[in-house]
């Protein structure tokens, strides 16, 4: 599929694009167009050069973050550029319909429109990574729940899902964003998944400072699709082991407060043969009026968890759509979940933007990252 998007869009992009600028110019024009194959074909590079890990190269910061601009401008270049093609394509027709010439106003102003999409789209990346490596803002989520135990009124919990770590990321970053948690002073703290890209003996030292998290009713976390990739086992039991943090695959815990909280795999497991999400086994011992808080990656799960009559969801993996219209597009492959709020009979569910970003294109322009703070208060 990435391949497939490399292949189409530096086609579509060299042929509307580059080749459509006026005059011979050929150094010009093949100068950009091995540019922009280098900008599309920016995974497959990156993974020749940088080791076994596809989206997980073992290279130096600044290349990886300099691959990261040059796809993100193509990324935008391109959209921009097929929507700008459809219009122009849409009044041609228009004009056919009514029988007339396009205006010549009209067909001066598109020579230029071209180079304004492209210095758009160079806009649009350097912000949009500039906001989307930033570091997370606190966000403030309250659930008032109906019958929710008075032990649990006013439970603090911090959650923090889709860091993504890996060697672009500062590795000073990921200290801060623990010490910003643990100002909050939280009960619990849940991590969503996604919290690493690459392998354990690349990123172990920039992945220890997750076992300085503190809550007074421990540390919680699932598995995301990325743990998968990043190698299963091995991450499992340093999350476990090395950084505290009680992995809740499949299964139920009691936290305190007379919560019970559960924990289900992802379905990328299947593709490694390992876990994949299983309600039957997550809700063995839990009765009929416990009052559950569902942790899981993906927010699809949510029709099960409405079926179960499950408290309250909470997940992440969308980053919370990231750019305008391309929420849209999430929200469809999510079971039209992408960020915020959402009620799905008696399950309240809550979906992150994420606390970090992936860094394959770590573009944000609609959806800032957050360290999510939610208080639960008896209705």
């Amino acid at each position: 599929m990435v391949a497939f998007f490399a292949f189409i869009s530096s086609i579509f992009v060299i042929w509307r694009g580059v080749f459509a600028i006026p005059g011979k110019r050929w150094i010009l024009k093949i100068s950009l167009s091995l540019l922009v194959i280098i900008a599309a074909f920016k995974f497959q590079i990156l993974h020749f050069f940088g080791g076994p890990m596809y989206f997980a190269p073992v290279l130096p910061r600044w290349l990886l973050l300099a691959g990261a601009v040059l796809f993100s401008i193509h990324f935008i270049f391109f959209f921009l550029l097929l929507f700008s093609e459809a219009i122009k394509l849409l009044l041609r027709l228009l004009a056919g319909v009514l029988k007339r010439k396009v205006p010549a106003g009209l067909k001066n102003a598109a020579k230029w429109l071209n180079p304004a999409l492209a210095v758009l789209a160079v806009v649009f990346a350097v912000i949009g990574i500039y906001c989307g490596t930033a570091f997370p803002e606190v966000k403030k989520v309250t659930f008032e729940i109906e019958d929710l135990p008075f032990r649990a009124d006013g439970m603090r919990i911090v959650f923090l899902t889709d860091l993504h770590i890996d060697r672009m990321r500062d590795p000073e970053w990921l200290p801060l964003v623990v010490a910003k948690v643990n100002s909050l002073e939280p009960d619990l703290i849940l991590l969503g998944g996604d919290l690493m890209d690459g392998r354990l003996e690349n990123l172990y030292s920039r992945m220890l400072p997750l076992r300085n998290l503190k809550a007074k009713n421990g540390v919680y976390g699932v598995p995301g699709n990325h743990e998968y990739y990043s190698g299963y086992d091995e991450w499992m039991e340093f999350l476990n082991k090395e950084c505290n943090i009680k992995m809740l695959v499949n299964s139920n815990c009691s936290p305190g407060g007379g919560i019970t909280l559960m924990g289900i795999a992802d379905y990328a497991g299947k593709k490694f043969r390992r876990p994949t999400p299983n309600f039957r086994a997550a809700f063995n011992g839990v009765g009929a009026s416990d009052k559950v808080i569902l942790l899981s990656h993906r927010p699809d799960l949510a029709r099960e968890a409405e079926k179960l009559d499950v408290m309250l969801q909470i997940s992440g993996h969308t980053h919370g759509g990231m750019l305008w219209g391309l929420d849209k597009i999430v929200a469809r492959l999510n079971g039209g979940f992408v960020s915020g709020k959402y009620t799905r009979g008696n399950t309240q569910i809550y979906v992150s933007n994420g606390t970090g970003i992936w860094g394959g294109f770590p573009v944000r322009l609609s959806a800032p990252a957050e360290i999510t703070l939610i208080t639960l208060e008896r209705d």
